[in-house]
């Protein structure tokens, strides 16, 4: 599955209020684009930890290490750890 991630995608973050005396949280993500086979792309929110870097414009996929099962042993992705590499150029080839 390609994300790609043009120069107008920047990080983004919004603070979170804490409640019951927790302390506020901060979020961070950057908008990019999935194609996963349908007529157009999805505009996504790619979650960042604090401190990561936005990611440079081009074509990444999901790494291997963003998956994990889920109560029911299904597989998921999650939703808080998601890394993306960049694609390999040829990295899938017609059969």
């Amino acid at each position: 599955m390609k994300i790609n991630f043009d120069s107008q995608d920047q990080l983004q973050s919004r603070v979170f209020k804490g409640r019951d005396g927790k302390p506020d949280r901060n979020v961070f993500w950057q908008n990019g684009y999935m194609y996963n086979g349908g007529r157009f792309p999805v505009l996504v929110e790619i979650p960042l930890e604090e401190g990561q870097p936005a990611y440079p414009p081009g074509d990444y996929e999901i790494h291997p290490s963003s998956f994990q099962a889920n109560k029911y042993n299904k597989m998921e992705l999650n939703p808080f750890k998601v890394l993306l590499v960049p694609m390999k150029s040829n990295s899938i080839k017609a059969a």
